[in-house]
């Protein structure tokens, strides 16, 4: 299935790092519908999401509506953490879930995330505890011979490179946008008038771990990212790949954008589910 990806201030964009808050247990959704996902979306995992709107801070907070959702997926979620920060056992990643909670008037975002973990913690009996573990984290530099992405110019901020267009890419609108796609067994990146920090958040989503900035590269870029979908590992110099025809990730990033990941090991924050009801309690 060929899918596209829009990135806004979706769950790829929770912060990497676990919020000290604690949730204000009078902090609640005005009513919350939790139940198991149908069969379908079991045979299809790896397709939960989590979204709302018109949005938290807006005179009509709307709905937070989850579909086909893990627990995993609902905690990073909830947390503002990556989902290489929460651990626990297998079944909070295959086991899913449907979610429908509206959002009080007047909430903002954080508290919208506040009343879900309430939520998690009445319905799941959720615990969890916040523990140090090593890691694999990478950094991502500039290569031999440069950068290959490009400043951003005003002048076509709205128009698709030729290649977007040719993968069926939507047109970018005023002001630029990053799509993501996935076809023929390709992991696409389309970007047009766009930080470097948002390449670096798909990376660690991509990677599994933390990616630290190291290349100095200010301002925004205009860049397009193709590799083959089931290989995301490779040498530091960049010397990978199992498709003759699509390189893998670390051979695209230096060939395509003169960029180099490098592995290492850190200790990064872990959030660990110590307890968890697999059923939730009924509506």
């Amino acid at each position: 299935m060929n899918s596209i990806w829009l990135l806004s201030g979706l769950l790829l964009l929770g912060a990497a790092h676990v919020s000290a808050q604690d949730a204000d247990e009078s902090l609640n959704f005005e009513v919350a519908s939790v139940k198991m996902a149908p069969a379908s979306v079991v045979e299809r995992p790896g397709s939960g999401y989590c979204q709302n709107g018109p949005g938290p801070g807006t005179a009509d907070p709307g709905l937070l509506t989850c579909t086909g959702a893990p627990l995993k997926l609902l905690i990073f979620f909830a947390y503002s953490v990556q989902p290489y920060q929460v651990a626990g056992p297998d079944w909070i990643g295959s086991t899913y879930y449907d979610i429908v909670a509206k959002v009080p008037r007047g909430a903002t975002r954080e508290q919208m995330k506040l009343m879900l973990r309430n939520l998690l913690k009445e319905r799941f009996h959720l615990e969890l505890s916040r523990e140090k573990r090593e890691r694999s984290t990478y950094t991502l530099s500039i290569a031999k011979g440069g950068p290959k992405i490009r400043n951003s110019s005003p002048d076509d901020a709205s128009r698709p490179p030729a290649e977007a267009e040719k993968n069926g890419f939507p047109p970018f609108p005023p002001g630029g946008q990053l799509f993501m796609k996935v076809k023929d067994g390709k992991f696409m990146v389309r970007a047009r008038n766009q930080p470097l920090s948002k390449l670096v958040q798909i990376l660690g989503v991509r990677l599994g771990s933390t990616v630290v900035d190291e290349t100095g590269l200010a301002g925004n870029f205009d860049y397009s990212l193709t590799y083959a979908i089931d290989d995301v590992g490779g040498s530091e110099d960049g010397e990978t790949g199992n498709r003759a025809d699509v390189p893998g990730l670390f051979a695209a990033l230096a060939d395509q954008l003169g960029l180099r990941l490098k592995i290492m090991k850190a200790p990064i924050e872990v959030l660990v589910v110590t307890h968890g009801d697999k059923t939730p309690v009924e509506n």
